[in-house]
């Protein structure tokens, strides 16, 4: 059987794209880059390019929208030094704008143009090129056929150089799907799309792969990022591409509190996905810090990410609660950050994410809480986000714990939406309890994968002295809590006290009935004795009385023999 191998290819140099890619661009062939304006284009082939000369592959740098000057500005704010490549003859940025006015006067022609640049890689022996905004260069001419015999030159003469190329394109005016040339995308031998997610209000963008001739790729949408003096990253992470590299769960460990060990059936698993969910104040971040101290206190390292509160604010808040985080700070075992959802995208919090990750290698990380960032970003964003944040910490082997605030008291919206539930080990349900005229705080384990947890609802309160936990109470209506509860137990007290008295009374009873019988039974053994005793003595004398009579019969029948006469004497 034939093995499938694909065509030669060079790394674009882009954190998360070769994977995409399935190894990286065509070598010396033609990627076609289209989208919308501001979704990164300009960038992407940039940054194939000053990559790839850090890496010894020279190359040039073509614009037809932006002048030089602007092309190594907007460089340097990615940390770029076009420049200082220049100067090494590493990289070539064309002046677009003098060519430019060439065309304007007529005097500029492709096959000029196509002269300039065999120029330019003579001087510098380039194989990769970057040509940007080939739209605006084929404004020379407004005949269709004759823009897509010019295009068709130019990407001929790319080929025939073995160049490995990118050349960027708008998409057409109304549309956002359809290229600005479409014959072009028959011609490359990789398309790539460029999307802007506009449903939320940071919008994301997303790559996609329409197109790559002899080789497999992704086939998704890819969320993608431009970092700060760093360039574009890609996030092409799923869990089924990643599942063989995750690590199996581990040994349970403890919440922090051993009355929600046991509820949990041990505690939580090293290196599970734990969610703790419940409406606004039931206690989210008090059951994360919780975990969080007790982690510390073992020296193991925890990355905690807060999207609602400041440290400080943080800090002050559980403290009333007798927990205590700042030692940990200071120890550099707990890193907190905290961060404003609608600073930027979630691929940008991704991002940060990620490297914190790597540089702090923490045994934990705890997102509190991941329901601000849907004010910022569609479902579908927030849904990769989650999965590709907890897959990454299976990766790593890092127990992931995220807080979600839920708007209602209800059991059935603890989950309601979240579409990573399945990828979720733990579930712990926070929530409120209304009974009697008040509202107690209770809690319910919905989820814990490989154990035996309860699966009755708890009561706990948060006092300055900690969280306490207690015992499971059921009342003939369901659950009570609170006064309720202390109501109900203080009947039944009273009742058992009832109880016992009435037992002790009717024990004494008995008692005395016992006693009672006991000396009726006495006397009737005495007067029983005095009965058989006088019985005896009339039996005695009706004896002696009979043995009398039978003696006066005998006289008188002088058959009487006195005693003491011996047989035959006279």
């Amino acid at each position: 059987m034939n093995n499938i191998v694909d065509i030669p290819k060079v790394p674009s140099h882009i954190e998360g794209f070769d994977q995409v890619l399935n190894g990286g661009l065509p070598q010396g062939r033609v990627t076609m880059v289209y989208g919308p304006a501001g979704t990164g284009k300009t960038v992407l082939g940039m940054q194939f390019i000053y990559q790839s000369a850090i890496n010894g592959e020279s190359g040039l740098i073509i614009s037809f929208e932006e002048s030089r000057t602007a092309l190594v500005e907007n460089a340097l704010s990615l940390g770029w030094d076009l420049e200082s490549l220049e100067r090494d003859k590493k990289v070539s940025v064309l002046d677009p704008r003098v060519e430019f006015q060439a065309i304007i006067a007529g005097d500029f022609t492709i096959t000029g143009l196509l002269a300039m640049l065999d120029a330019k890689l003579e001087h510098t022996g380039a194989h990769r090129v970057l040509i940007d905004g080939i739209d605006v260069l084929m404004q020379i001419t407004p005949d269709p056929m004759a823009r897509k015999q010019e295009l068709l030159r130019v990407h001929d003469w790319l080929l025939e150089r073995n160049m490995t190329a990118i050349i960027n394109t708008k998409v057409q005016s109304g549309s956002k799907e359809t290229p600005q040339f479409p014959f072009l995308e028959y011609a490359a031998d990789c398309v790539i799309r460029l999307i802007e997610d506009e449903e939320a209000p940071v919008p994301t963008r997303r790559l996609q792969v329409v197109k790559y001739r002899g080789s497999g790729f992704g086939r998704g949408a890819y969320p993608f990022t431009i970092v700060p003096h760093f360039g574009i990253t890609v996030n092409p992470v799923s869990l089924w591409e990643q599942r063989e590299e995750e690590k199996p769960l581990g040994e349970p460990i403890t919440s922090g509190h051993p009355a929600l060990d046991e509820f949990l059936g041990g505690g939580y698993r090293r290196r599970s996905s734990v969610l703790v969910a419940g409406p606004t104040g039931a206690g989210k971040t008090i059951m994360a810090t919780l975990f969080a101290e007790a982690a510390c206190k073992r020296g193991e390292k925890v990355l905690y990410i807060s999207f609602e509160e400041s440290q400080t604010q943080i800090v002050n808040a559980v403290a009333s609660a007798n927990i205590k985080l700042t030692a940990a700070g200071e120890a550099g075992l707990l890193k907190l950050i905290t961060y404003l959802p609608e600073t930027a995208g979630l691929e940008t919090h991704l991002y940060h994410h990620v490297q914190v990750l790597r540089e702090f290698r923490p045994d934990h990380m705890i997102i509190d809480s991941i329901s601000p960032i849907s004010r910022m970003a569609s479902r579908r964003a927030v849904f990769e986000y989650t999965l590709r944040l907890l897959s990454l910490c299976r990766q790593m082997g890092i127990t992931c714990m995220l807080t979600r605030q839920i708007p209602t008291f209800n059991v059935e919206d603890a989950l309601r939406d979240v579409d990573f539930v399945s990828q979720l080990d733990t579930v712990l349900f926070l929530n409120y309890a209304e009974i009697g005229g008040e509202v107690n705080r209770t809690a319910l384990v919905l989820k814990s994968r490989g154990s035996a947890h309860s699966n009755q609802f708890r009561e706990y309160r948060i006092t300055s002295q900690g969280v306490t936990f207690s015992d499971v109470y059921v009342g003939l209506g369901g659950m009570l809590t609170g006064t309720a509860r202390q109501e109900q137990e203080a009947r039944e007290e009273s009742e058992s006290l009832q109880r016992e008295y009435q037992l002790e009374a009717t024990r004494k009873d008995l008692e005395r009935m016992r006693r009672m019988r006991e000396l009726k039974a006495a006397e009737l053994d005495s007067e029983l004795a005095k009965k058989e005793n006088e019985l005896d003595i009339v039996r005695k004398k009706s004896e002696a009385m009979q043995q009398a009579k039978a003696r006066r019969r005998q006289m008188r029948e002088g058959t009487h023999q006195p005693s003491g006469d011996k047989e035959g004497e006279s």
